[in-house]
């Protein structure tokens, strides 16, 4: 998808917008797809705005700044540690999960059971705001 100007069409329904007096537009049919005259690439990498840790249910929340893709997400260049400093006493580097878009611009991932039991555990982690704070490596997940 959106590979290349040889293999990006475009097709719109009949009826899909409407002109400034209310008549229904005609779209473009499959059989006379229009093929784009350009493509740009999107350079902008997301940026994580914000995340959510729930405990309870084991589910990790990543708010972005664009849309992103949940199939994209590499979970193993997300950790989570105990203080702002890389080095902190404790972390736990995700293993893996599932990742799911709640819309365009939020993630949320399931965390797999042996990751959830070892931040249980783990007293140092996780167990408050000010012991909870996320790294990704830079491309961790795709716009």
């Amino acid at each position: 998808l959106l590979v290349s100007t040889n293999t990006t069409y475009l097709t719109i329904p009949n009826g899909s917008f409407v002109d400034l007096f209310g008549n229904p537009g005609v779209g473009i049919p499959s059989t006379a797809a229009l093929q784009a005259a350009a493509l740009s690439v999107n350079l902008v990498v997301p940026t994580l705005l914000s995340y959510t840790l729930d405990m309870n249910t084991g589910t990790l929340q990543l708010s972005f700044s664009q849309p992103v893709l949940a199939s994209t997400v590499t979970f193993t260049s997300i950790t989570l540690h105990s203080a702002a400093q890389l080095n902190a006493n404790a972390s736990l580097t995700l293993s893996g999960g599932i990742a799911t878009n709640v819309d365009s611009y939020v993630v949320s991932i399931t965390l797999q059971p042996a990751d959830l039991s070892a931040i249980k555990v783990d007293r140092q982690l996780a167990t408050s705001m000010a012991t909870t704070w996320l790294s990704a490596l830079n491309g961790f997940i795709l716009g």
